[in-house]
């Protein structure tokens, strides 16, 4: 009688484990202060690009789906003037081709070892680097699937205290992708503090959010943790930030979601992982696109006292709040 009545509550409680597995993946963040070496910008990515290899490696046995990395987590900030940071970029190919850096010649070194670890490991990955694009130098995140293709690529609007005299794109467009798991809107640096591209991804339903940043803080109302908290409580949605370490004690990242779940801090040098509920897949045809009027013909590059002027189509990038 007893193992008559103990088998339906046993396949009550699988049915229910199962469901809950289809309701919720798990993400990972990674919170980091890279390595430098002073002159040497294929030796500092190679480390960084290494490191970022073994946390891929990581999160995956706890299976995790999705990993981000900070901004400018393979450079480090420690970024050189104007003539000389096109030694620290890369080309990065139009995600409309779906490239697979992997198995494709002539792609940058860190492209491929990216793109491979996250073939191996099965998993979605968001890295930012410095982007060139013909006289452009842009500060871009680009996102592989688990397939390791190339699925995204943001390249950053707004500026605030910024480190690299990198241009800013002719227009801010509202970037996302698509998962098994959910879709993802693309954010990068002082972001939220704008209504743009945020309200654009909002409004068609995007609850998702990938953020790699660099962050400035200013005591007491603007420090990263607080703000991330208070976005994605407000805005209801889930915010995986990975945060560049900027080597002092206050937390500045981590996995934030929406009302009714606890946040999990980020932790230095070493990825985290937590179960995220699931906000559901949305068609990304008609998101990624322009969300702001287009501005001027040249790239004009203005970081603090810097003013550099450059043949470039893809507009203006300033270095204060707009």
């Amino acid at each position: 009688m007893m193992e008559f009545l103990i088998r339906p509550l046993l396949l009550i409680l699988l049915i229910a484990q199962m469901q809950s597995a289809q309701d919720s993946y798990k993400a990972a963040t990674f919170e980091y202060e890279p390595e430098y070496i002073p002159d040497d910008p294929l030796e500092t990515m190679r480390l960084n690009a290494k490191e970022f290899e073994k946390q891929i490696e990581i999160v995956s046995k706890e299976y995790a789906k999705i990993i981000v990395f900070p901004e400018l987590g393979l450079t480090s900030i420690h970024l050189p003037n104007r003539s000389a940071l096109s030694n620290w970029s890369i080309e990065v190919p139009d995600p409309e081709k779906n490239s697979l850096p992997c198995n494709e010649s002539g792609i940058h070194e860190v492209l491929h070892k990216i793109s491979c670890a996250a073939e191996r490991r099965k998993l979605y990955v968001v890295i930012n680097l410095v982007e060139k694009k013909d006289n452009c130098l842009y500060s871009s995140n680009v996102v592989f699937s688990s397939e390791g293709r190339i699925v995204a690529r943001y390249r950053k609007y707004y500026r605030y205290n910024e480190f690299g005299e990198f241009n800013r794109p002719k227009e801010l467009n509202a970037t996302a992708f698509s998962t098994p798991f959910g879709t993802f809107g693309v954010l990068i640096g002082a972001d939220i503090l704008y209504e743009e591209p945020a309200r654009t991804l909002i409004e068609k339903n995007v609850r998702q959010f990938v953020y790699p940043l660099a962050w400035v803080t200013v005591l007491p109302f603007s420090t990263s943790y607080q703000m991330q908290l208070t976005w994605s409580k407000t805005k209801d949605v889930t915010v995986i930030s990975a945060p560049y370490y900027p080597g002092r004690e206050y937390v500045v990242g981590g996995i934030f979601m929406s009302a009714g779940y606890d946040p999990k801090a980020a932790r230095l040098n070493s990825a985290i992982v937590d179960i995220v509920p699931r906000k559901g897949r949305v068609s990304i045809d008609e998101i990624s696109q322009s969300v702001t009027e287009p501005i001027g013909n040249d790239c004009v590059v203005r970081n603090k006292d810097i003013k550099l002027k450059i043949p470039c189509s893809t507009g203006i990038m300033r270095s204060r709040l707009q």
